[in-house]
């Protein structure tokens, strides 16, 4: 039981480092919703719809590693410091 009180504290802290990194912003005029982002994103943060025009992210999962950020070929996402 002491293992997994453990390990769960260390999640806490990886998450408040996460939060810390800041979040990711999507900028709806430049985004084409090619869904590069959502094929790239290690860890299925990403969920996009071309129709309807629908971009989300799930921010209790995404790891904040930019991959989509540094994959998206119209600069429509940006790594953004919380406020």
């Amino acid at each position: 039981m002491g293992n997994l009180i453990r390990k769960i504290g260390q999640i806490k802290v990886l998450r408040k480092k996460l939060e810390a990194r800041g979040h990711i912003s999507h900028n709806e005029d430049k985004c084409t919703y090619c869904s590069l982002c959502e094929k790239k994103c290690p860890v299925d943060a990403i969920s996009v719809a071309m129709e309807g025009k629908i971009w989300s992210i799930d921010n209790s999962v995404c790891i904040r590693c930019k991959t989509c950020v540094l994959n998206c070929p119209t600069k429509a996402l940006d790594l953004k410091p919380n406020m």
